[in-house]
């Protein structure tokens, strides 16, 4: 799909991966790897960004591109690219953190589950429904639901 077509479904929290449809260059050609790396990865929808109010502004998307546990970006597209994308929708039970951004959302980490939510909390010593911490989770329908601390399963 295109970027417009990505911009349009605003799959939150879904794999994205980009390409322009190149191979990739001999490991020993370190400048067109680089080069070759900035239009060919994947990452996180995390956002979807509405025009700005002034002339020739256009929407963009923005992927959450995770390289090592502690090294995450964040890299925006216009609608106008010329990449490819493939999506990969989260799977039910997938858990998300999210925040108002402008007038639309930003998601801030996706997790597999939540226990694996719990987890980041502990590692990262966060409370998990402090800071005015917002959730969504995936739902057995593929649909994205607020998830709040009366939903989480009670510890024994």
């Amino acid at each position: 799909m295109n970027a417009k077509e990505l911009y349009d479904l605003k799959p939150f929290g879904a794999l994205v991966r980009y390409s322009d449809g190149t191979p990739k260059p001999p490991a020993r050609h370190t400048k067109k790897v680089a080069d070759w790396e900035k239009r060919n990865g994947q990452g996180f929808f995390v956002q979807a960004n509405p025009p700005y109010d002034h002339e020739g502004s256009v929407a963009s998307i923005t992927l959450k591109l995770i390289q090592s546990d502690h090294f995450h970006y964040n890299q925006g597209f216009s609608v106008n690219s010329s990449l490819n994308f493939e999506v990969e929708m989260p799977a039910p039970g997938t858990v998300m953190t999210y925040s108002p951004w402008r007038d639309d959302i930003e998601i801030a980490n996706v997790h597999a589950n939540y226990d694996d939510y719990l987890a980041w909390c502990v590692r990262n010593r966060y409370s998990p429904f402090g800071h005015g911490r917002k959730l969504w989770i995936v739902g057995e329908d593929g649909k994205l639901k607020d998830f709040t601390e009366a939903d989480a399963p009670v510890s024994v």
